[in-house]
């Protein structure tokens, strides 16, 4: 079991398994999106997409999912390479938006947007000094 971060951060403190999943974003660079197993239950994690695919393959082996934290935008045009907000929207019920968090916006817009449909929208942490970043803990220890 590998330490994440503090729980106060992320919502978990560790996970048991975590796996790659093949997602499309531009045909130049192979993409994966990321699932992990934690004590809470799965947690998907996107990276850059432009299709709702992998998530919805989640969510059907997990319809009782920790979080997902999906890429996004309100920008809609043919060759999109992010997923827009409002095809995402359609797979997420109402009872599921606590436990979704939005990522990878592109404007304030599509912050506004997806607040407005219910989801939360990740942000930036602060830079933490290098003694308190978690992965320099163990190498910093006696």
């Amino acid at each position: 079991v590998s330490l994440l971060y503090d729980r106060d951060v992320t919502g978990f403190s560790s996970f048991s398994s975590f796996r790659y999943v093949p997602t499309c974003h531009v045909s130049e660079i192979p993409s994966h999106s990321f699932v992990f197993e934690t004590p809470e239950g799965g947690v998907f994690y996107s990276a850059d997409t432009c299709t709702e695919e992998p998530c919805r393959a989640f969510m059907q082996t997990h319809p009782h999912f920790e979080h997902i934290y999906m890429d996004v935008t309100d920008a809609e045009y043919p060759g999109n390479v992010h997923l827009p907000l409002s095809v995402f929207a359609r797979l997420i019920r109402d009872d599921q938006k606590a436990r979704v968090s939005l990522m990878h916006v592109n404007s304030e817009s599509c912050i506004a947007k997806g607040e407005a449909l219910g989801f939360s929208v990740v942000s930036a942490l602060p830079p933490c000094a290098p003694s308190d970043c978690p992965e320099n803990a163990q190498r910093n220890s006696p």
